[in-house]
């Protein structure tokens, strides 16, 4: 969205014409993100937003959709955890679960405003393997959605959570590194989301030692404060 470079016609504008051009866009860049940060009763400040670094490509993407849709419609929606079998899911006995981030499977629901997404890229990286993200993420203490909110949005009728997470941020591919899954090729693998070019969501498993890109999102929260627990 910000381009540092400045073209022909700008550099031929007088100094206070293109300083009052330039003052004018980030004006107009303020009052979309108040407005929007205000209708989304988000906690952080706008201080804080413009705080982040505009190379982060999920930054970039958010303030892409806030500035061409404004702030997200409606109140964000809650996301209540579902049972999940692999059996059952893939209607073969050989699929099981290799690893679970317990937390995840303990939550009974989380609203989805509190939803967070990591590439786990560090600067100058351009793509990570499943594993390494999965490596990373453990070490920064993040909460991994797991299997069963994957199933809580995928069977959502009209799928309007994901929708709602579309329109917010922007959000067409996520995965779910909360479970782990083995397959029947003895490969782990992990669930994701992702939104067509028709607007209709599908579900795929990804092997881990794929790389993944700065799109390849992971849906964690920060911490299980003020999340419900299962009794």
């Amino acid at each position: 969205m910000v381009n540092s470079s400045v073209n022909q016609t700008e550099k031929e504008l007088p100094e206070d014409v293109l300083f009052e051009k330039q003052f004018g866009q980030l004006a107009m860049f303020y009052r979309v993100m108040r407005q929007a940060l205000q209708k989304s009763g988000s906690t952080v400040s706008i201080g804080e937003l413009l705080q982040m670094p505009i190379d982060n490509e999920l930054f970039r993407s958010r303030l892409l959709w806030l500035w061409q849709h404004g702030a997200p419609i409606g109140a964000a929606p809650r996301v209540f955890h579902l049972p999940f079998d692999p059996v059952q899911f893939f209607n073969n006995q050989n699929w099981k679960i290799a690893e679970q981030d317990v937390r995840s499977l303990v939550m009974f629901d989380f609203d989805a405003q509190a939803l967070k997404f990591e590439t786990c890229l560090k600067p100058g990286e351009g793509s990570i393997t499943g594993e390494g993200k999965l490596k990373r993420l453990k070490k920064l203490g993040l909460i991994r959605l797991d299997a069963g909110f994957f199933m809580a949005l995928w069977k959502e009728e009209g799928h309007k959570t994901l929708e709602w997470l579309h329109t917010a941020y922007g959000i067409t591919w996520m995965e779910f590194l909360g479970t782990i899954l083995r397959g029947p090729d003895g490969i782990r693998c992990s669930l994701y989301l992702y939104r067509d070019g028709d607007g209709s969501w599908n579900w795929g498993c990804y092997w881990l030692d794929v790389d993944r890109s700065a799109r390849g999102l992971a849906a964690v929260l920060a911490s299980a404060e003020n999340l419900e627990l299962k009794a």
